[in-house]
């Protein structure tokens, strides 16, 4: 159950900056005197966290009226969406407001702690009363004026003011830092399928992430002329990520080396040349418990240098014009 004098009280802090404005800079929509609907979807690792019932109590505590009554006669002209997901230790929230036409009116994303959501269901239920009747809530939070005291001889004793809290501590506002170890499946960068193995660390911004990896393929052959040639690759990988939730879409940058050697035929060497390539990766990042996660990878390269494998004069191998990986690992949230 929302407490209605606390929110209240943090409330009045911030209606100066959003009596004007809501949700991501959006002008207000007109007040609604009618009905209102509310419509909750909590992906997994988020469930439980805001429950409708203690939002919809909040909001009508904030208001002083109740938007959410089923028994009104009047159909509801407003439809208010709360979407919930699961981000590392994290829980994100997207609350949207439209029309019953469902025109958008505006949205905000707000974020807390897995363990605390009842402070994100407070300040759910202050965004979403503001969005559905500013001037309501403004007359709710308002303390009402005392009457004048009577004269009298003794003066009136002096009433201490409330302190207003702290304002919360902004959540989501820094970069979070994730490290692992996966195994790597190629296909292309050698003259057969390759296994390798590959460690990760990822700076993470709420829309944003950096990737650096290192990646060790193991040796891969197929026969030739009586005997066998084989290539592996040891390479770093940069790749800037645009995230979306829980996947993301990056582009992705290789530099290292490619070995090349010979089996069991003439002159056979091992020689190591440089490599480079350019694509692009798809990741997907499931929570597992805490912070534990794992991630599936997809890249889709093209070679910048192309290996050429030679056995005297005969061409051997050389480096295809694509190149594909799947990765799957493990990651563990350091900050």
């Amino acid at each position: 159950m929302l407490l209605p004098d606390r929110v209240a009280f943090r409330a009045l802090d911030r209606l100066a900056l959003s009596s004007l404005s809501l949700l991501l800079g959006a002008a207000v929509p007109p007040a609604s005197s009618g009905r209102a609907r509310l419509e909750v979807t909590s992906r997994p690792g988020a469930e439980g966290c805001v429950e409708p019932m203690s939002l919809e109590d909040g909001i009508a505590a904030l208001l002083g009226r109740d938007p959410f009554d089923p028994s009104s006669a009047e159909p509801p002209d407003r439809v208010v969406e709360l979407e919930l997901r699961r981000e590392g230790t994290s829980v994100v929230a997207r609350l949207a407001l439209r029309d019953a036409s469902g025109k958008l009116l505006g949205e905000r994303i707000l974020s807390g702690p897995a363990g605390q959501c009842r402070e994100l269901t407070n300040d759910l239920a202050l965004a979403a009363g503001n969005a559905l009747d500013p001037i309501g809530l403004t007359r709710s939070v308002l303390v009402p004026r005392l009457p004048a005291p009577e004269a009298s001889a003794e003066p009136a004793p002096a009433i201490a003011e409330p302190e207003s809290p702290a304002p919360p501590p902004k959540v989501g506002a820094g970069p979070q830092l994730f490290a692992g170890a996966g195994v790597v499946g190629s296909l292309g960068a050698a003259p057969t399928g390759a296994i390798g193995f590959a460690l990760e660390a990822e700076l993470r911004w709420p829309a944003w992430g950096l990737v650096l990896d290192g990646r060790s393929d193991q040796m891969s052959s197929r026969p030739f002329e009586g005997g066998a040639v084989a290539t592996g690759l040891e390479v770093g990988e940069l790749a800037p990520c645009r995230r979306f939730g829980g996947w993301g879409i990056c582009a992705l940058l290789q530099l290292g080396a490619e070995a090349a050697q010979g089996s069991q035929l003439p002159g056979a060497l091992l020689r190591t040349g440089f490599f480079a390539a350019a694509g692009a990766r798809g990741l997907v990042d499931l929570p597992v418990a805490g912070p534990l996660s794992l991630r599936g990878s997809l890249d889709l390269l093209s070679p910048l240098t192309r290996e050429n494998v030679l056995v005297g004069d005969s061409l051997a191998f050389t480096t295809p014009p694509l190149a594909g990986a799947v990765t799957v690992s493990g990651l563990l949230q350091l900050f």
